[in-house]
């Protein structure tokens, strides 16, 4: 070994924190919940700085374009770059590291580390989706049209998991102690859930297309916690619970009326 490299130095071990996956103890599973935070925050954040922006440079760009220089189509269209940006990133992301099976793996370290290089990529994703023609983003809208009820699914699914992993770690020790704590939550979650559907029922009341979508909702859930409180089914009503809030959240955003 060369005796130049040993001790390492600061610089040297900070500079190997930053490219590995295991810096400041991250598993591939933590990181997979730091994705899902940077999609969360800052998709929705830049989405929606895009859409309540003057948005002048799309005015000047896009005026040839589809939207013919309507300040609302040209918004949706600013939020339609955003969301192109950042699907890039994650498309790359997701063939890149299909099929990694083994930790010492050169996809796995990608994965979750080089943090600086995946940066500057989605940098670069977020420049070519600003400057590409009108008529992509067009054709990107009705992509998305079907994505987006396929992401939703799988969002479920993966929210349903998690809870699930989540109420067996709390009750698989301490159990009398822990259930009690994971019945307050079920019951909190139902009646806050619940208030708000009501709620938003009452202020949508015009709407008959979001109390159709409102009341189907507090009715599954509720199908959802009698279900989950049969003894064969072995499952508590925490996540119908908490996935109806899910899907509160998802209404408003979808922006029927």
């Amino acid at each position: 070994m060369d005796p130049n490299l040993w001790p390492p130095s600061k610089s040297r071990m900070t500079m190997n924190c930053v490219f590995s996956c295991h810096c400041q103890g991250l598993s591939p599973m933590n990181v997979r919940y730091l994705y899902a935070a940077i999609f969360l925050q800052l998709a929705n954040l830049s989405a929606w700085f895009a859409r309540e922006n003057t948005v002048s440079y799309y005015l000047k760009q896009r005026l040839s374009g589809a939207c013919q220089g309507d300040r609302g189509c040209l918004a949706a269209e600013s939020v339609l770059v955003a969301s192109h940006a950042f699907f890039l990133f994650f498309m790359a992301m997701f063939f890149s590291t299909v099929r990694t099976g083994k930790v010492n793996e050169l996809r796995n370290l990608w994965h979750c580390g080089w943090w600086p290089v995946k940066i500057a990529l989605f940098m670069v994703y977020f420049l070519v989706s600003v400057l590409a023609p009108s008529w992509w983003i067009q054709i990107y809208e009705k992509i998305t049209q079907l994505g987006a009820g396929i992401f939703l699914v799988v969002q479920l699914i993966s929210f349903m998991r998690f809870i699930t992993r989540l109420n067996y770690k709390l009750c698989q020790t301490n159990y009398q102690g822990r259930y009690l704590v994971v019945f307050g939550i079920s019951i909190f979650a139902n009646i806050g859930s619940t208030g708000l559907i009501i709620f938003m029922i009452v202020k949508l009341r015009h709407y008959w297309l979001d109390i159709e979508f409102l009341g189907t909702t507090l009715v599954l859930v509720y199908i959802m916690c009698a279900l989950s409180l049969i003894s064969k089914a072995n499952k508590l009503f925490m996540e119908p619970g908490i996935i109806c809030g899910y899907i509160l959240f998802l209404l408003p955003v979808s922006d029927y009326k």
